[in-house]
Protein backbone atom coordinates (compact mmCIF):
# COMPACT_ATOMS: atom_id res chain seq x y z
CA UNK A 1 0.00 0.00 0.00
CA UNK A 2 2.78 2.38 0.94
CA UNK A 3 5.11 1.43 -1.90
CA UNK A 4 7.68 4.22 -2.07
CA UNK A 5 5.54 6.14 0.43
CA UNK A 6 4.66 8.39 -2.51
CA UNK A 7 0.95 8.76 -1.80
CA UNK A 8 1.27 9.41 1.98
CA UNK A 9 4.11 11.86 1.36
CA UNK A 10 2.15 13.71 -1.27
CA UNK A 11 -0.77 13.89 1.17
CA UNK A 12 1.50 15.41 3.83
CA UNK A 13 1.43 12.38 6.15
CA UNK A 14 4.57 12.24 8.32
CA UNK A 15 4.44 8.57 9.42
CA UNK A 16 2.83 6.37 6.73
CA UNK A 17 2.98 3.31 9.00
CA UNK A 18 0.91 4.87 11.76
CA UNK A 19 -2.42 4.01 10.17
CA UNK A 20 -5.32 6.34 10.88
CA UNK A 21 -8.85 6.49 9.41
CA UNK A 22 -7.92 9.55 7.35
CA UNK A 23 -4.84 7.79 6.01
CA UNK A 24 -6.90 4.73 4.97
CA UNK A 25 -9.47 6.78 3.07
CA UNK A 26 -6.82 9.01 1.47
CA UNK A 27 -4.52 6.26 0.19
CA UNK A 28 -7.25 3.75 -0.73
CA UNK A 29 -9.12 6.45 -2.61
CA UNK A 30 -6.02 7.44 -4.55
CA UNK A 31 -5.21 3.82 -5.47
CA UNK A 32 -8.80 3.17 -6.54
CA UNK A 33 -8.80 6.30 -8.69
CA UNK A 34 -5.56 5.10 -10.28
CA UNK A 35 -7.18 1.83 -11.38
CA UNK A 36 -5.54 -0.49 -8.85
CA UNK A 37 -7.54 -3.74 -8.43
CA UNK A 38 -5.75 -5.00 -5.29
CA UNK A 39 -6.17 -2.06 -2.94
CA UNK A 40 -7.20 -4.33 -0.06
CA UNK A 41 -3.88 -6.20 -0.31
CA UNK A 42 -1.98 -2.94 0.12
CA UNK A 43 -4.15 -2.11 3.10
CA UNK A 44 -3.42 -5.50 4.66
CA UNK A 45 0.31 -4.93 4.24
CA UNK A 46 -0.04 -1.52 5.96
CA UNK A 47 -2.01 -3.13 8.81
CA UNK A 48 0.80 -5.66 9.37
CA UNK A 49 3.43 -2.92 9.43
CA UNK A 50 1.25 -0.88 11.78
CA UNK A 51 1.02 -3.78 14.25
CA UNK A 52 4.70 -4.77 13.88
CA UNK A 53 5.67 -1.29 15.05
CA UNK A 54 3.72 -1.72 18.25
CA UNK A 55 0.60 0.25 17.33
CA UNK A 56 -2.88 -1.02 18.21
CA UNK A 57 -5.27 -2.05 15.46
CA UNK A 58 -8.42 -0.65 16.98
CA UNK A 59 -12.05 -1.41 16.21
CA UNK A 60 -12.31 2.02 14.60
CA UNK A 61 -9.47 1.19 12.20
CA UNK A 62 -11.01 -2.22 11.45
CA UNK A 63 -14.38 -0.63 10.66
CA UNK A 64 -12.75 2.05 8.50
CA UNK A 65 -10.75 -0.57 6.61
CA UNK A 66 -13.93 -2.58 5.96
CA UNK A 67 -15.79 0.44 4.61
CA UNK A 68 -12.87 1.55 2.42
CA UNK A 69 -12.41 -1.93 1.00
CA UNK A 70 -16.11 -2.23 0.19
CA UNK A 71 -16.03 1.15 -1.56
CA UNK A 72 -13.03 0.14 -3.69
CA UNK A 73 -14.61 -3.16 -4.73
CA UNK A 74 -17.87 -1.51 -5.77
CA UNK A 75 -18.21 -1.63 -9.55
CA UNK A 76 -14.82 -3.30 -10.01
CA UNK A 77 -16.18 -6.10 -12.19
CA UNK A 78 -14.82 -9.62 -12.59
CA UNK A 79 -11.14 -10.37 -12.16
CA UNK A 80 -8.96 -10.51 -15.24
CA UNK A 81 -8.38 -14.02 -16.57
CA UNK A 82 -6.26 -15.19 -19.47
CA UNK A 83 -8.46 -16.00 -22.44
CA UNK A 84 -8.06 -19.31 -24.28
CA UNK A 85 -7.23 -19.95 -27.91
CA UNK A 86 -9.18 -22.52 -29.97
CA UNK A 87 -6.64 -25.34 -29.81
CA UNK A 88 -8.24 -27.40 -32.58
CA UNK A 89 -7.71 -24.47 -35.01
CA UNK A 90 -4.02 -23.87 -34.27
CA UNK A 91 -2.90 -26.21 -37.12
CA UNK A 92 -4.34 -23.64 -39.56
CA UNK A 93 -1.75 -21.11 -38.33
CA UNK A 94 1.49 -20.89 -40.38
CA UNK A 95 3.84 -23.58 -39.11
CA UNK A 96 6.90 -21.37 -39.34
CA UNK A 97 10.15 -21.96 -37.50
CA UNK A 98 10.92 -18.28 -36.91
CA UNK A 99 9.96 -16.78 -33.55
CA UNK A 100 7.52 -13.88 -33.58
CA UNK A 101 9.38 -12.06 -30.79
CA UNK A 102 13.08 -11.89 -29.83
CA UNK A 103 12.21 -13.46 -26.49
CA UNK A 104 9.67 -15.91 -27.90
CA UNK A 105 10.01 -19.61 -28.75
CA UNK A 106 10.88 -20.89 -32.20
CA UNK A 107 8.13 -22.85 -33.99
CA UNK A 108 5.52 -20.67 -32.23
CA UNK A 109 2.45 -22.64 -33.37
CA UNK A 110 3.83 -25.98 -32.17
CA UNK A 111 5.00 -24.42 -28.92
CA UNK A 112 1.45 -23.14 -28.34
CA UNK A 113 0.03 -26.63 -28.89
CA UNK A 114 2.47 -28.22 -26.43
CA UNK A 115 2.09 -25.73 -23.57
CA UNK A 116 -1.69 -25.99 -24.01
CA UNK A 117 -1.81 -29.80 -23.83
CA UNK A 118 0.40 -29.81 -20.73
CA UNK A 119 -1.51 -26.90 -19.10
CA UNK A 120 1.60 -24.80 -18.51
CA UNK A 121 2.23 -21.25 -17.39
CA UNK A 122 4.82 -19.31 -19.31
CA UNK A 123 7.41 -19.60 -16.51
CA UNK A 124 7.14 -23.40 -16.49
CA UNK A 125 7.47 -23.54 -20.26
CA UNK A 126 10.47 -21.20 -20.21
CA UNK A 127 12.27 -23.34 -17.63
CA UNK A 128 11.57 -26.62 -19.46
CA UNK A 129 14.69 -28.47 -20.61
CA UNK A 130 15.15 -31.37 -22.99
CA UNK A 131 16.24 -33.55 -20.07
CA UNK A 132 12.80 -33.14 -18.51
CA UNK A 133 11.14 -35.07 -21.38
CA UNK A 134 10.97 -38.85 -21.69
CA UNK A 135 9.54 -40.52 -24.80
CA UNK A 136 8.10 -44.04 -24.77
CA UNK A 137 8.03 -44.98 -28.45
CA UNK A 138 6.62 -48.46 -27.89
CA UNK A 139 3.50 -47.18 -26.10
CA UNK A 140 3.55 -43.75 -27.75
CA UNK A 141 3.69 -41.80 -24.51
CA UNK A 142 5.34 -38.45 -23.80
CA UNK A 143 6.31 -37.81 -20.17
CA UNK A 144 7.09 -34.28 -19.03
CA UNK A 145 8.73 -33.82 -15.62
CA UNK A 146 7.97 -30.36 -14.27
CA UNK A 147 10.44 -29.38 -11.53
CA UNK A 148 9.19 -25.79 -11.44
CA UNK A 149 5.56 -24.91 -10.86
CA UNK A 150 3.55 -22.38 -8.93
CA UNK A 151 2.46 -24.91 -6.29
CA UNK A 152 5.75 -26.84 -6.18
CA UNK A 153 7.60 -24.64 -3.72
CA UNK A 154 9.57 -27.57 -2.25
CA UNK A 155 10.71 -28.72 -5.73
CA UNK A 156 9.19 -32.19 -5.47
CA UNK A 157 8.27 -32.09 -9.13
CA UNK A 158 5.34 -33.56 -11.02
CA UNK A 159 5.16 -35.62 -14.19
CA UNK A 160 2.35 -35.18 -16.71
CA UNK A 161 1.95 -37.73 -19.47
CA UNK A 162 0.11 -37.60 -22.77
CA UNK A 163 -0.50 -40.46 -25.18
CA UNK A 164 -0.72 -40.34 -28.96
CA UNK A 165 -4.13 -39.01 -29.99
CA UNK A 166 -3.94 -39.89 -33.69
CA UNK A 167 -7.08 -41.64 -34.87
CA UNK A 168 -5.25 -43.87 -37.31
CA UNK A 169 -1.73 -45.24 -37.65
CA UNK A 170 -1.42 -43.94 -41.20
CA UNK A 171 -2.20 -40.25 -40.51
CA UNK A 172 -0.70 -37.98 -37.85
CA UNK A 173 -3.06 -35.60 -36.07
CA UNK A 174 -1.48 -32.10 -36.29
CA UNK A 175 -2.30 -31.42 -32.63
CA UNK A 176 -1.32 -34.88 -31.34
CA UNK A 177 0.66 -34.14 -28.15
CA UNK A 178 2.94 -37.16 -28.61
CA UNK A 179 3.99 -36.42 -32.18
CA UNK A 180 4.29 -32.67 -31.50
CA UNK A 181 6.60 -33.43 -28.59
CA UNK A 182 8.73 -35.84 -30.65
CA UNK A 183 9.14 -33.21 -33.36
CA UNK A 184 9.96 -30.49 -30.81
CA UNK A 185 12.61 -32.68 -29.17
CA UNK A 186 14.30 -33.46 -32.49
CA UNK A 187 14.52 -29.75 -33.22
CA UNK A 188 15.46 -28.54 -29.72
CA UNK A 189 18.38 -30.98 -29.44
CA UNK A 190 20.12 -29.02 -32.16
CA UNK A 191 19.77 -25.69 -30.34
CA UNK A 192 20.85 -26.29 -26.72
CA UNK A 193 19.38 -27.49 -23.43
CA UNK A 194 16.01 -25.73 -23.52
CA UNK A 195 12.86 -27.33 -24.89
CA UNK A 196 11.60 -24.03 -26.30
CA UNK A 197 14.73 -22.17 -27.41
CA UNK A 198 14.70 -18.63 -28.75
CA UNK A 199 16.60 -17.47 -31.83
CA UNK A 200 19.63 -16.97 -29.59
CA UNK A 201 19.23 -20.40 -28.00
CA UNK A 202 18.15 -19.01 -24.63
CA UNK A 203 15.01 -19.16 -22.54
CA UNK A 204 11.83 -17.46 -23.71
CA UNK A 205 10.54 -14.59 -21.60
CA UNK A 206 6.99 -13.69 -20.62
CA UNK A 207 6.69 -10.98 -23.26
CA UNK A 208 7.79 -13.51 -25.86
CA UNK A 209 5.09 -15.99 -24.89
CA UNK A 210 2.41 -13.28 -24.84
CA UNK A 211 3.50 -12.11 -28.28
CA UNK A 212 3.37 -15.71 -29.51
CA UNK A 213 -0.18 -16.22 -28.24
CA UNK A 214 -1.27 -12.92 -29.77
CA UNK A 215 0.31 -13.89 -33.10
CA UNK A 216 -1.68 -17.14 -33.09
CA UNK A 217 -4.82 -15.22 -32.14
CA UNK A 218 -4.40 -12.78 -35.04
CA UNK A 219 -4.17 -15.65 -37.53
CA UNK A 220 -7.33 -17.15 -36.03
CA UNK A 221 -9.16 -13.81 -36.18
CA UNK A 222 -9.43 -13.66 -32.40
CA UNK A 223 -9.66 -10.15 -30.84
CA UNK A 224 -6.61 -9.13 -28.86
CA UNK A 225 -8.44 -6.91 -26.37
CA UNK A 226 -11.66 -6.98 -24.40
CA UNK A 227 -14.48 -4.46 -24.68
CA UNK A 228 -12.72 -2.39 -21.99
CA UNK A 229 -9.41 -2.40 -23.87
CA UNK A 230 -7.64 -4.94 -21.64
CA UNK A 231 -5.37 -7.55 -23.21
CA UNK A 232 -7.08 -10.93 -23.62
CA UNK A 233 -3.91 -13.02 -23.73
CA UNK A 234 -1.32 -13.38 -20.97
CA UNK A 235 1.38 -15.81 -19.95
CA UNK A 236 -1.34 -18.14 -18.67
CA UNK A 237 -3.12 -18.40 -22.02
CA UNK A 238 -1.61 -21.82 -22.77
CA UNK A 239 -2.92 -23.16 -19.49
CA UNK A 240 -6.36 -21.70 -20.17
CA UNK A 241 -6.37 -23.03 -23.73
CA UNK A 242 -5.70 -26.60 -22.66
CA UNK A 243 -8.22 -26.53 -19.82
CA UNK A 244 -11.00 -25.17 -22.03
CA UNK A 245 -10.24 -27.63 -24.85
CA UNK A 246 -10.46 -30.57 -22.45
CA UNK A 247 -13.68 -29.25 -20.90
CA UNK A 248 -15.26 -28.74 -24.33
CA UNK A 249 -14.56 -32.37 -25.17
CA UNK A 250 -16.52 -33.34 -22.04
CA UNK A 251 -13.54 -34.39 -19.90
CA UNK A 252 -14.65 -34.32 -16.25
CA UNK A 253 -13.59 -31.17 -14.44
CA UNK A 254 -12.03 -33.07 -11.54
CA UNK A 255 -9.71 -34.86 -13.99
CA UNK A 256 -8.67 -31.54 -15.56
CA UNK A 257 -7.99 -30.12 -12.09
CA UNK A 258 -5.93 -33.18 -11.13
CA UNK A 259 -3.88 -33.17 -14.35
CA UNK A 260 -3.19 -29.45 -14.12
CA UNK A 261 -2.28 -29.66 -10.42
CA UNK A 262 -4.74 -26.93 -9.47
CA UNK A 263 -4.87 -26.78 -5.68
CA UNK A 264 -8.05 -24.71 -5.65
CA UNK A 265 -11.23 -24.15 -7.62
CA UNK A 266 -9.60 -21.24 -9.48
CA UNK A 267 -9.29 -23.31 -12.66
CA UNK A 268 -13.08 -23.18 -13.04
CA UNK A 269 -12.68 -19.52 -13.99
CA UNK A 270 -10.98 -20.72 -17.16
CA UNK A 271 -13.55 -23.38 -18.09
CA UNK A 272 -16.70 -21.67 -16.85
CA UNK A 273 -18.01 -21.13 -20.40
CA UNK A 274 -16.79 -24.39 -21.93
CA UNK A 275 -19.70 -26.65 -20.84
CA UNK A 276 -22.19 -24.21 -22.39
CA UNK A 277 -21.20 -25.39 -25.87
CA UNK A 278 -22.56 -28.84 -25.04
CA UNK A 279 -25.87 -27.78 -23.54
CA UNK A 280 -27.73 -28.35 -26.80
CA UNK A 281 -27.04 -32.08 -26.33
CA UNK A 282 -28.80 -32.27 -22.98
CA UNK A 283 -32.07 -33.49 -24.54
CA UNK A 284 -30.22 -36.26 -26.39
CA UNK A 285 -28.36 -37.27 -23.24
CA UNK A 286 -31.61 -37.29 -21.25
CA UNK A 287 -33.20 -39.51 -23.92
CA UNK A 288 -30.26 -41.92 -23.80
CA UNK A 289 -30.38 -42.06 -20.00
CA UNK A 290 -34.14 -42.75 -20.14
CA UNK A 291 -33.61 -45.54 -22.67
CA UNK A 292 -30.86 -47.08 -20.53
CA UNK A 293 -33.05 -46.94 -17.43
CA UNK A 294 -35.89 -48.63 -19.33
CA UNK A 295 -33.56 -51.37 -20.62
CA UNK A 296 -32.24 -52.00 -17.11
CA UNK A 297 -35.81 -52.33 -15.81
CA UNK A 298 -36.68 -54.85 -18.54
CA UNK A 299 -33.56 -56.89 -17.82
CA UNK A 300 -34.38 -56.89 -14.12
CA UNK A 301 -37.90 -58.18 -14.89
CA UNK A 302 -36.52 -60.97 -17.09
CA UNK A 303 -34.04 -62.04 -14.42
CA UNK A 304 -36.83 -62.04 -11.83
CA UNK A 305 -38.99 -64.25 -14.06
CA UNK A 306 -36.13 -66.71 -14.63
CA UNK A 307 -35.44 -66.90 -10.90
CA UNK A 308 -39.14 -67.50 -10.21
CA UNK A 309 -39.20 -70.40 -12.69
CA UNK A 310 -36.09 -71.91 -11.12
CA UNK A 311 -37.63 -71.66 -7.66
CA UNK A 312 -40.84 -73.36 -8.93
CA UNK A 313 -38.91 -76.29 -10.38
CA UNK A 314 -36.95 -76.66 -7.17
CA UNK A 315 -40.18 -76.96 -5.18
CA UNK A 316 -41.58 -79.90 -7.19
CA UNK A 317 -42.29 -83.02 -5.10
CA UNK A 318 -39.72 -85.78 -5.02
CA UNK A 319 -42.44 -88.23 -6.15
CA UNK A 320 -43.01 -86.39 -9.40
CA UNK A 321 -39.37 -86.22 -10.34
CA UNK A 322 -38.65 -90.07 -10.38
CA UNK A 323 -41.84 -90.76 -12.40
CA UNK A 324 -40.75 -88.33 -15.01
CA UNK A 325 -37.29 -89.86 -15.01
CA UNK A 326 -38.44 -93.51 -15.18
CA UNK A 327 -41.08 -92.70 -17.79
CA UNK A 328 -38.33 -91.38 -19.99
CA UNK A 329 -36.28 -94.54 -19.42
CA UNK A 330 -39.25 -96.79 -20.33
CA UNK A 331 -39.78 -94.85 -23.53
CA UNK A 332 -36.12 -95.30 -24.38
CA UNK A 333 -36.29 -99.07 -23.78
CA UNK A 334 -39.29 -99.46 -26.10
CA UNK A 335 -37.46 -97.55 -28.81
CA UNK A 336 -34.38 -99.72 -28.33
CA UNK A 337 -36.51 -102.99 -28.55
CA UNK A 338 -38.25 -101.85 -31.72
CA UNK A 339 -34.94 -100.99 -33.26
CA UNK A 340 -33.58 -104.49 -32.59
CA UNK A 341 -36.77 -106.13 -33.99
CA UNK A 342 -36.72 -104.14 -37.17
CA UNK A 343 -33.06 -104.94 -37.57
CA UNK A 344 -33.76 -108.71 -37.55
Amino acid sequence: MWEGQAIPNEAGIADPFLVTPDLIFTVMGALDAGGYRSTELYLDAARQQHINRGYDWTQQLALTAKRATRACKRGRGPSKQAQPLPLEKVPSVPQQAKAVHPGGPLYPARATVLVSWWLLREIEASNAEISHIAIDQENRLAHWRLPHSKTDWVALGATRTHACSCRSSSAIDPICPFHCMVAQLEFAKTRGPYLFPTDAGGQPVKAGWVATFEWVALHLNEPLTTATGASRFTGHTGRATGAVHLAQTQIELWRIQLFGCWGSEAFKLYVRQAPLSQLHLLAQEASVHTALASAKAELAAIFAQIKSSQDLLAKQSIAQQPNAMFGGLRGSNRFYTCSLTSGN
